[in-house]
């Protein structure tokens, strides 16, 4: 915030960033930099998609993870690792959508990278 660092110039720090304040329940600084991301063209790799996931899940903003998701899936053709599909699915159920968790557990179990 303060120190004018764009955590979005480096993955590392965004994971970094964002589980931290997921831990420490920084839901301002959570909306503050996910809407950086999603204003700065970066193309994250699947952990960050995991963490990106996570983070707007923490904010209950499934219709952002379901726009991750298929951002991932669909976009860029990116086959989601178990790690991934960890974090959708726990964004879902931690959500109340049980049913959404899953149809996606069973379109996912046989094909997801570990």
């Amino acid at each position: 915030d303060r120190a004018g660092l764009d955590v979005c110039a480096d993955e590392i720090l965004l994971n970094t960033v964002l589980e931290t304040c997921i831990r420490h329940r920084e839901t301002r600084r959570l909306e503050s930099i996910l809407s950086t991301f999603m204003k700065s063209g970066l193309r994250p790799s699947l952990h960050t998609y995991g963490s990106l996931i996570k983070a707007s899940a923490a904010l209950k903003n499934l219709d952002q993870c379901w726009a991750l998701w298929q951002e991932m899936e669909v976009r860029r053709a990116m086959v989601p690792n178990d790690i991934v599909l960890g974090c959708m699915l726990d964004a879902l159920v931690c959500n109340g959508q049980i049913d959404e968790a899953l149809d996606l557990f069973r379109k996912w179990k046989s094909r997801v990278r570990g």
